[in-house]
């Protein structure tokens, strides 16, 4: 979806079909049916004309360089040959970002903690099995197998839960990791002050560990490739992988020096655990802290666009500044559970069950196509598109796998040859009809309910719909935030979301924001599908 989007003609084809979809349907209400969800929470809601329900049901070498120059002189040359070369990326410093020294460092930290903790834990581990006693029994053998199955299991149910929120909010997935790592590792410690819990204990704390070593994957993707600016994203992953065994390795030596010194006791072991998990935790917030994501998720796509409508183009803060206005915890670890709230006073619900929100949902369908004609945003969203495709295309040789999935790193407003040959494509592109045109795109309403601002974005929205869509959200959180009693008029804010798109593409990319890819909602699998049904 998103790669075709991205991808000349592709994406002016996409804005095409979108644009011929909504023509048959200007003007007039009609029924329809959606869905919405995916897998189990599936549900087909068929809508009548007048807004009512019918129906619900389920279905089912530059671094070497660098190094190399600094205080230390022979010693200093030596590291780098023989160890840093093996665990940085090629061309470090130059071919990272600047946040990557102080990301790494302090997770090296932390994995060294980490890992020392975990030597601490199998060793109470093996005590409370017998271990410390002579040969470990068969009845022991079979219950570690038994607490290894059902932590494997936990963990798959675990993914499927979370499903596609890891990348909305990779940072906060990343902590939630390892404090399942640390809560587990606790769990462990445990055990051998209760050996009648072993099996249910064990079994707990190794869902724990499946569930921290899968968020951690999840969400090492999306890290490593902001933190890859050179098209080395392989590279810096492998270098992360080094990184990561070389801290291992350390810690499993501390923590085999720490064992004759703590002992067995299991309140010193604790203790122990205790300043280990500390260091751990305080050392990954501290690289998370620094790190800068330019991905768009709910709170950052809610800060950006909030600045452009107050201050403009020009007043959109760059990736690094929205970095310092994150909380990752937040009061009481609110946020690792909930996401971090947004700025505005008005929620913003994004893909609410259409079922419950039929009434409002079918109008403000209607709204966004009328505006969409209205707004005469066409030509200068074809121009975006290939701007941004042209851009993603030159940009390949440098940038690699990040190009090839059309996340725009930058780059000035197209220039009117790029939109007189956008406008010249834009007929070729109508006719292409080898993929279904979409129904709506993104619509938005107010709740009668709770006067929340809603916004519905279509399944298969290309990117410039979701972000015009939350661009509309936004202007009416604003509206709604003037005046408490004011009633969102869907036609309007969508025609001036959808006039204004173009140079808040600009702007994005400007401030150095991806704009190929952004995530407006926690969770995709909540979009929705509309099939329009013929009139009588």
């Amino acid at each position: 979806m998103l790669r075709g989007s991205m991808r000349a003609p592709g994406g002016l084809r996409a804005a095409a079909r979108w644009a011929a979809g909504l023509a048959p349907h200007q003007g007039r209400a009609a029924s329809f049916v959606a869905h919405q969800g995916r897998g189990e929470a599936e549900r087909r809601v068929a809508v009548s004309e007048d807004g009512a329900v019918r129906s619900v049901a389920p279905v089912p070498s530059q671094g070497a360089a660098a190094v190399s120059a600094a205080p230390g002189g022979r010693w200093a040359s030596l590291l780098e040959r023989k160890v840093l070369r093996h665990v940085l990326p090629q061309g470090y410093p130059v071919s990272v970002a600047p946040s990557y020294a102080q990301y790494a460092a302090w997770s090296a930290v932390g994995s060294t903690a980490s890992a020392a903790a975990g030597v601490l834990s199998m060793q109470a581990l093996l005590h409370a099995v017998g271990a410390g006693a002579g040969a470990v029994p068969m009845a022991a053998a079979l219950q570690w197998v038994v607490k290894d199955g059902l932590g494997q299991l936990g963990g798959v149910l675990f993914v499927s839960f979370v499903n596609t929120r890891f990348d909305s909010d990779a940072k906060r997935w990343r902590f939630v990791s390892a404090t399942a790592l640390e809560a587990a590792t606790l769990l462990e410690v445990l055990t051998p002050a209760m050996p009648g819990l072993f099996l249910p204990l064990a079994a707990l704390a190794n869902v724990g560990k499946n569930i921290s070593f899968l968020s951690a994957s999840a969400t090492r993707a999306g890290i490593h490739q902001a933190l890859a600016t050179s098209g080395n994203l392989a590279d810096v992953t492998a270098r992360a992988g080094s990184q990561s065994i070389a801290a291992s390795l350390a810690g499993t030596s501390l923590g085999i020096a720490l064992s004759p010194l703590v002992g067995t006791a299991t309140p010193s072991v604790m203790a122990a655990w205790a300043c280990l998990a500390g260091v751990h935790l305080l050392s990954l917030h501290r690289a998370l802290a620094r790190l800068s994501l330019p991905g768009l998720n709910p709170f950052r796509a809610e800060t950006v666009a909030r600045a452009f409508w107050r201050r403009g183009a020009s007043g959109v803060p760059s990736v690094d500044e929205v970095r310092g206005s994150e909380r990752l915890i937040g009061a009481w670890g609110s946020n690792l559970l909930r996401g971090q709230p947004p700025a505005s006073g008005v929620p913003l619900a994004v893909n609410p069950d259409v079922s419950v929100a039929c009434r409002a949902f079918g109008p403000a369908m209607t709204a966004s196509r009328q505006a969409w004609a209205e707004s005469g945003a066409g030509a200068g969203l074809a121009a975006a598109i290939h701007r941004t495709s042209r851009k993603s295309r030159t940009d390949d040789a440098g940038r690699g796998e990040v190009a090839d999935r059309g996340l725009g790193r930058g780059g000035a407003a197209g220039t009117p040859r790029v939109a007189s040959e956008a406008s010249a494509l834009a007929p070729a592109a109508a006719a292409e009809t080898a993929q279904p045109a979409l129904a709506f795109g993104a619509c938005v309403w107010r709740s009668s309910a709770d006067g929340s601002v809603c916004l519905a974005v279509e399944q298969g929205a290309p990117w410039w719909v979701s972000l015009g869509g939350h661009l509309a959200a936004t202007r009416a959180q604003q509206l709604v935030e003037e005046d408490a009693s004011a009633r969102v008029d869907a036609r309007a804010v969508m025609a001036e979301a959808w006039s204004r798109l173009p140079e808040y593409v600009a702007a994005l990319e400007q401030a150095g924001w991806w704009v190929g890819h952004p995530l407006v909602e926690q969770d995709t699998a909540k979009r929705v599908s509309v099939q329009w049904e013929a009139a009588p």
